[in-house]
């Protein structure tokens, strides 16, 4: 018998989070986006609810927190390049396209290195969710607080003590 016979193996891997990969990403906006500043101390990332708040020397760079429907589930998109913001603003405010909940986007990225790659956004017709997605990314904004990504998280013992790990 070996050591891991009686070990499971969690069926997904898939995480919970939408990051732009080389090629189309197709996603739709499921609520208003949530706007922070992110800046780096070390390796760390330190997102922040306003540009004030960063460290002294920081230089913190504005980003958009939104829950998307990606790849038949919902996902937690955060979105810091600018072109891209750009471009979702405009077609939210157009009078032919409006509101992106209504209708899925791609965002294509080209290139590799930060200099380097670009993004094009391409607005996707008009389609209705269907009943059963729609009542998953309800349910999913039911328990998602947007606040929670300013939150510093530490782990800590049931009396309340910081753990040295």
């Amino acid at each position: 018998m070996g050591l891991l016979d009686d070990i499971e193996i969690s069926a997904s891997s898939e995480s919970s989070y939408m990051k732009f990969e080389k090629g189309e990403n197709r996603f739709r906006l499921l609520n208003t986006p949530t706007l922070g500043y992110i800046y780096w101390e070390g390796n760390n990332p330190i997102k922040i609810a306003k540009a004030n708040e960063a460290a002294d020397g920081a230089e913190p760079k504005l980003f958009w927190s939104c829950v998307v429907w990606n790849n038949g589930r919902p996902r937690i998109l955060e979105i810091t390049q600018s072109t891209i913001q750009k471009a979702l603003k405009a077609y939210d405010q157009n009078e032919d396209w409006g509101n992106l909940t209504q209708y899925d986007v791609i965002v294509k990225k080209d290139g590799e290195g930060k200099e380097a790659t670009t993004y094009t956004v391409m607005a996707c017709p008009h389609a209705p969710m269907s009943k059963e997605d729609k009542a998953v990314a309800d349910d999913f904004l039911k328990t998602y607080d947007p606040k929670e990504i300013f939150e510093t998280k530490s782990q800590k013992d049931s009396d309340g003590d910081e753990l040295p790990f």
